[in-house]
């Protein structure tokens, strides 16, 4: 072979290589690699979803302990501790799975309704409570701190105050025949029993302080 067909086919080896590269950087768009880059971040947000479920309340803790003795459903029910601006809030009605006599006939199913409130620090727990107080039950009664009362229009509830957390249940009168201090007794493992205050009220009172 001649050096100039030795050239000329050099050259022609050259510019078929390059098309060869050419046609094989077109194979895989673009949108291929930003369509990979798309499932990697949509990944990492399932991943913080999954994180911020995991952050249970004490409220929380209960439902999943009872579950085979109550059901629980979201409660929606206005209370006065909701006027005030909170870290956290749950409301949760616990319905028992198990029936209670109810006049001399009936059965009912005993519901308790939670509702659970945190706060920043002890002054804005104090001043939600305190404010609860002046206006309490369904007649908006002042109740006094550490004073109890014979007489209150209110359903029975009770409440733990903590310096940053409040936790009330309330119960429905017709519902006496239940024993519910299990069920309290179960919430204070998870709120603690380190609390400042502790009301209780029965139907239509008294209303002590413990």
């Amino acid at each position: 072979m001649s050096i100039k067909a030795l050239i000329l086919f050099s050259i022609a080896a050259v510019v078929l290589s390059c098309g060869k590269e050419e046609q094989g950087e077109t194979i895989i768009p673009q949108e291929d690699f930003l369509g990979e880059i798309g499932e990697l971040e949509e990944d990492t947000t399932e991943a913080e979803d999954l994180v911020f479920s995991g952050e249970i309340t004490p409220v929380d803790a209960l439902a999943m302990n009872l579950e085979s003795e109550y059901d629980t459903l979201g409660l929606s029910e206005f209370h006065m501790l909701d006027r005030y601006e909170s870290n956290t809030k749950k409301k949760l009605t616990f319905k028992s799975k198990k029936t209670v006599p109810y006049g001399e006939t009936s059965r009912l199913n005993p519901t308790a309704e939670i509702y659970y409130y945190t706060f920043s620090d002890s002054l804005k727990t104090k001043n939600a409570f305190y404010n609860w107080l002046d206006c309490f039950g369904s007649d908006c009664n002042s109740v006094s701190l550490n004073e109890d009362i014979e007489a209150i229009k209110t359903p029975p509830l009770t409440t733990w105050v903590y310096d940053t957390t409040i936790v009330v249940i309330k119960y429905m009168c017709e519902h006496a025949e239940n024993d519910w201090q299990p069920f309290e007794d179960s919430l204070v493992t998870y709120t603690g029993k380190n609390f400042n205050f502790n009301i209780k009220v029965e139907c239509g009172g008294p209303l002590s302080w413990k």
